[in-house]
């Protein structure tokens, strides 16, 4: 009979390499667990949402970054293989073939949540995020089948099916979020066929909305030339961002923005000015920085520069007033001896947003895949699918 005798410790790298394989198995199956659709509390496997975006496949580029805390995730840790995006059910028309020349994708979770999380791409991110789909092309068809209900996620044949070039771990730290950014650019379809993507927009991004206003009046850049023109664009929430844009100023050059918390007790004139050029807000109180070059017809255009401001998420700054000039160098003539235009002025009153209902916040700049500030940034997020 054959004695047993203890039995043989197995070598410290078989140990290691057991272990290794449980915990690569406990991945798997939280990976497996954590699979779904989000945001989880609008149950957008079984809703359609209540709005939707034409970013990114129908502009000619964007960028967009959608951010979930871990409340609104199947899990707050799993392993991330695609990522599944949708048409909105109220979509429908020809279904055009179009191509997006770049795609690329990004995943990754950041530090900070809903109540951090604004208008600048880059201080959103607290660490860089994992390029999952690197810069390809895409081939898809503009949504063109009408439907009653949630559309699939993936989109039609899969178009919307994106296989990451390497899984990805998410963890998501504690008031954190799970992370991901789309990048397009080259989009053939610039808005002329229905691409518009299913979008939950919290109640909260259309409440407590800020104001603008215009006051003053600029002055002209030449002989028989109109006085230059300031318009802003925005929700004016902390959060957000706000557009500058306007007319009538000297043909590509430099345009400087003049943003402060007073006026000054009462406007000044440049000098050897007529018709007279003012500044009405007082420098001593705000900054002054470069906002954009003008175009060729002295136009700034709304979306297509860096003239987008964002405005901090401080809880302070709920119902604060600020305002904003602009002024550019033009030369010398009959009327302006200064060889300085300022522009008409815009009073602008912060709103104070609603709590959010979804723990979900969305940024997105519109025409720029290169913008570090997004035009248009809210409470909620695109339906997306994780597998």
């Amino acid at each position: 009979m054959r004695r047993h005798g203890p039995r043989a410790r197995p070598p410290r790298a078989t140990l290691l390499g057991m272990r290794r394989l449980l915990a690569s198995w406990a991945v798997l199956a939280a990976a497996a667990a954590a699979q779904g659709s989000l945001p989880v509390s609008r149950a957008p496997d079984t809703n359609d949402l209540n709005a939707f975006s034409p970013v990114p496949f129908g502009v000619a580029q964007a960028r967009v970054q959608v951010f979930f805390e871990a409340v609104e995730l199947p899990a707050a840790a799993f392993v991330a293989n695609r990522l599944l995006l949708r048409y909105d059910a109220a979509g429908s028309g020809a279904g055009t073939a179009h191509s997006v020349a770049r795609l690329t994708v990004r995943a990754g979770v950041t530090g900070l949540g809903v109540a951090g999380l604004g208008a600048t791409f880059a201080a959103n991110l607290t660490q860089p995020l994992t390029t999952v789909v690197p810069g390809v092309r895409l081939d898809y068809r503009a949504d063109g089948a009408p439907s009653g209900g949630p559309k699939p996620f993936g989109g039609p044949n899969g178009q919307f099916r994106f296989a990451f070039a390497q899984p990805v771990a998410v963890a998501v730290p504690s008031g954190g979020a799970f992370a991901v950014e789309l990048v397009v650019e080259g989009n053939s379809n610039a808005g002329l066929d229905g691409a518009a993507l299913d979008l939950h927009l919290d109640a909260s991004a259309s409440q407590g909305l800020g104001a603008a206003q215009t006051n003053g009046r600029g002055c002209p850049a030449g002989p028989a030339l109109l006085g230059s023109t300031l318009e802003t664009l925005g929700a004016y929430q902390p959060g957000t961002a706000f557009t500058i844009f306007g007319a009538n100023y000297p043909a590509n050059t430099p345009v400087a923005t003049l943003l402060t918390i007073k006026l000054l007790g009462a406007p000044l004139p440049l000098p050897l000015t007529s018709p007279v050029c003012w500044v009405y807000v007082d420098h001593a109180t705000g900054v002054a920085f470069p906002l954009t070059i003008s175009g060729g017809g002295g136009e700034i255009q709304g979306f297509g520069g860096e003239n987008t401001i964002p405005i901090p998420k401080t809880p302070g700054l709920c119902g604060a007033v600020i305002y904003v000039q602009n002024a550019a160098p033009i030369p010398l003539w009959q009327g302006n001896g200064f060889g300085v235009q300022s522009s008409n002025y815009r009073t602008i009153v912060l709103g104070c947003p609603a709590p959010p209902q979804v723990k979900a916040w969305q940024a997105a700049h519109t025409s720029n895949a290169a913008a570090p500030v997004a035009n248009v940034a809210f409470n909620g997020a695109l339906a997306v699918r994780v597998e």
